[in-house]
């Protein structure tokens, strides 16, 4: 699950920096193939500047099922990243049945948290809205499902301003959430020692 605390960066390095270091990691990644290239979505979400860094927001209205976005990035060790790094990497369950980090270099690291979010993760990693999203509105998911005894690091720990009914407030360990039938596919928790 990406690590909640993206919003919020915890590193040492100045926004300037942040934002410097992304450039230069997104000139280094090898072009996608296929259908993914950089503007694969680029008429369905955009990146905006908000209060507290970056948002992927809707460039237009959006059905549910809608593939707004795809995570993409190098496989990489936990346990090596920067504390910046750490609070975009995506765990996941690989086939061999291991858990393994992804960093993010598209642009589905900007989807932020809600408690009562409009989309989750699929299977193949993509962004799939579970209900209708208005133009203008942020694309979000759950950066905290999972069950409470499950490896938490504190640098993912910040406070929810999302506004849901059902908002947690402090967003400072994985819960057992129950999850909407649509959110079958949605990616689970870390196991992997933090």
């Amino acid at each position: 699950m990406l690590s909640p605390s993206k919003q919020h960066h915890a590193a040492a390095t100045t926004a300037d920096e942040a934002q410097q270091d992304w450039a230069t990691r997104e000139q280094a990644q090898p072009a996608p193939q296929g259908k993914l290239g950089p503007d694969a979505f680029g008429s369905l979400v955009r990146v905006e500047s908000v209060s507290y860094g970056k948002a992927l927001v809707a460039a237009r209205d959006l059905e549910p099922g809608t593939v707004v976005e795809q995570f993409r990035g190098p496989d990489v060790n936990y346990a090596e990243l920067s504390d910046y790094d750490k609070a975009y990497a995506l765990n996941y369950l690989a086939p061999d049945g291991e858990w393994r980090w992804l960093l993010p270099t598209s642009n589905a690291r900007f989807a932020n948290h809600s408690c009562d979010p409009n989309s989750v993760i699929n299977e193949k990693f993509e962004l799939e809205t579970r209900r209708h999203v208005k133009k203008g509105e942020q694309i979000t998911f759950i950066y905290n499902v999972g069950e409470d005894t499950d490896p938490w690091d504190p640098i993912w720990s910040f406070t929810c301003m999302c506004g849901a009914a059902n908002c947690q407030g402090l967003i400072d360990r994985y819960r057992p959430l129950p999850r909407p039938p649509q959110d079958a596919s949605l990616l689970t928790h870390p196991t992997a020692q933090v």
